[in-house]
């Protein structure tokens, strides 16, 4: 059984001061990169918008979003049709 490890780098930040949100950035790259499978170097651009999907809060939300957009479809194609 090998070992894996995941290396995740956060965005570049201007000073000390603003260290948290790279750490923040390359914390959330690594989990990611972990439920991706991916055992190498993961940058905070690689994550896409699995980066987005993972600040939202819960899934009652992106439930909620996608119930929006699906009415907003429906609207559409009613609109079209008539």
């Amino acid at each position: 059984m090998g070992k894996s490890a995941i290396v995740a780098v956060g965005e570049l930040v201007d000073g000390l001061r603003y260290a948290w949100k790279s750490y923040q950035d390359a914390y959330i790259s690594a989990c990611i990169g972990s439920k991706l499978d991916r055992d190498e170097i993961i940058f905070r651009d690689d994550i896409g918008v699995y980066g987005l999907l993972y600040k939202v809060a819960s899934f009652d939300e992106l439930r909620s979003f996608r119930d929006v957009v699906t009415g907003l479809e429906r609207l559409k194609l009613y609109w079209v049709w008539t």
